[in-house]
């Protein structure tokens, strides 16, 4: 069983981000296939390895508590024992294997080494569905599309920006588990909104300079439009054009 020792998983790791691969296929096998109790583990510095075969990044809070990072120890295998001796707190996201050795970004069309491979994300959806991205490739053409898509989208409502600033995501400020899209601080004339996606809706907060009276609150309402005194829910792009052209036809 040298997927279960730590000089069996040593002898993984000398193959690389191959040889770390057979590993997690080799325990993922034995935990469920043939249903082993195995031993836990931290390897590679980065992977935490469970007793039923599992195997997920490890993360630990920044040191400003501003989001989470991946965790870095230099040790190539820890023990449960040794994780307890050092009193190691971290949390652990599955469904974060690795990347296979022969797979690039479809970005930046660069692999994956061993030492990096804790930098990937396997996307669950859109244009890279199955697929290996590096985050920092992958949030610089989100953003990047986007951007282009609101500024197309506030121009079909009549609304003409003099200013749009990228803002952190409000809603979802945590990249463990998925790419996390910009928000974005949008300047109209007197009026300043703040505006980006919440999972399948964009959320629109107006921030200063207009209005929301209860007659267009009323309408809105009608048209089955989540709305409140000082913003709205919009349902894709089509609804945030409508929206946001009714609420700027009041206001301006």
């Amino acid at each position: 069983m040298e997927y279960d020792t730590k000089e069996g998983i040593l002898s993984y790791l000398k193959r690389g981000l191959a040889g770390l691969n057979e590993l997690v296929r080799a325990r993922g096998e034995a935990g469920y296939e043939r249903r082993e109790q195995l031993n836990k583990w931290i390897v590679a510095g980065r992977y935490h390895m469970d007793s039923c075969g599992n195997t997920g990044l490890c993360f630990i809070d920044k040191p400003d508590y501003s989001g989470r990072e991946v965790m870095n120890i230099s040790q190539p295998v820890i023990s449960r024992q040794e994780m307890l001796d050092r009193k190691l707190e971290f949390t652990v996201v599955f469904g974060t294997d690795p990347p296979k050795p022969d797979e690039v970004c479809p970005i930046c069309l660069s692999g994956w080494m061993l030492e990096d491979c804790h930098d990937s994300k396997r996307c669950s959806y859109g244009r890279w569905e199955g697929r290996c991205v590096h985050p920092e490739c992958a949030k610089a053409e989100i953003a990047k599309s986007q951007l282009a898509d609101f500024k197309q989208a506030l121009q079909t409502a009549g609304c003409e920006p003099s200013g749009i600033r990228e803002i952190p995501n409000e809603y979802w400020n945590d990249d463990s588990y998925n790419v996390v899209a910009p928000w974005y601080e949008v300047t109209i004339g007197n009026a300043k909104l703040k505006m980006g996606w919440r999972k399948r809706v964009i959320s629109v907060e107006i921030l200063e300079g207009w209005e929301m009276p209860q007659q267009v609150i009323d309408d809105l309402k009608e048209k089955n439009i989540t709305v409140w005194q000082t913003g709205f829910h919009a349902w894709g792009y089509d609804k945030f054009e409508q929206t946001l052209w009714a609420v700027r036809e009041h206001n301006c």
